[in-house]
């Protein structure tokens, strides 16, 4: 928002899994809640997170060459769910039906019912049993308790509808959807590509993402950096773009790339840093961080 509103007030940003699409972020929250709470059978139990996380990592691990547990781009993961259907019975190495549609929706994010348009991206396999990951925000043991459903029927009860007995199962992801962007989005969204006074003001920014983050999908994130691509597409000739996205940061990447001037962050130095302040052997694996191709 700094950087799209108020351009002439820092001139390098760093910015940290940015929720600068709030109207839909929170969209994103009521269609998992939607989804986990449709029926009491619905919610997935945290004990199947980790049975949904091995299935994945089973699958991609080793697309990027190192089988460590880690994707190091879940956007290469091509995992479908369905093998994880229950053929004999529930139990803890299956889903149920009810549970394999509700991790379908997570998956895939909201959609318009009427165009089938994208609103918000859903979140990416491969960290789903993760510590304070899935298990606070998307499906605790007591499924009404989600984070994100406290936040989603914050925004639209509260914010938007002032409506105290609002009802998410209401919700329309057609017509209530615009009237949330028309009402409290003009205000609280940073969704502008155009960085164009930001870049005169000599501003750069750095934003970075985290693959496991599950309260603001990473994939928002790229897609932010594409949206402002796109509008930039003159600064592959004509410019140096003022953002770049990458999945870790050091706060001194930043400094360094605005006073030094440089082009591009030094990720040499940045693993030399990690190695000499921590122990080698301690490092599961030794890769620096590369820019999120988009």
């Amino acid at each position: 928002m700094e950087a799209q509103r108020y351009p002439d007030e820092f001139n390098g940003i760093i910015a940290g899994a940015p929720a600068n699409n709030w109207s839909h972020l929170f969209t994103g929250f009521v269609w998992n809640e939607q989804a986990a709470l449709n029926t009491p059978e619905s919610s997935l139990p945290v004990a199947k997170l980790l049975t949904v996380q091995n299935a994945v990592l089973a699958a991609c691990d080793s697309l990027d060459g190192v089988k460590d547990g880690l994707l190091d781009d879940p956007r290469m993961c091509r995992f479908d769910p369905s093998v994880l259907l229950c053929k004999a019975g529930d139990n803890s190495e299956c889903l149920t039906a009810p549970q394999l549609e509700t991790l379908k929706k997570i998956y895939s994010g909201p959609k318009n019912p009427r165009t089938g348009e994208a609103i918000f991206p859903g979140y990416p396999p491969g960290t789903e049993a993760a510590p304070g990951t899935w298990a606070a925000w998307i499906t605790p043991a007591d499924p009404a308790s989600a984070i994100q459903f406290n936040f989603g029927n914050t925004y639209y009860g509260q914010a938007v509808f002032e409506d105290p007995q609002w009802d998410f199962r209401k919700f329309d992801f057609d017509r209530d959807v615009r009237f949330g962007d028309t009402k409290a989005g003009a205000v609280l969204n940073a969704t502008n590509p155009d960085l164009r006074s930001f870049c005169a003001e000599g501003g750069k920014l750095l934003q970075y993402h985290g693959w496991g983050d599950s309260a603001i999908s990473a994939l928002s994130s790229i897609e932010s950096r594409a949206s402002a691509r796109s509008f930039h597409d003159f600064w592959m000739e004509e410019a140096k773009p003022p953002a770049r996205l990458r999945t870790s940061i050091a706060c001194s990447w930043c400094l360094e790339w605005v006073t030094a001037g440089a082009d591009t962050v030094r990720t040499d130095s940045i693993r030399s840093r990690r190695l000499k302040h921590g122990s080698k052997k301690a490092l599961r694996r030794n890769r620096c961080w590369e820019p999120v191709p988009t």
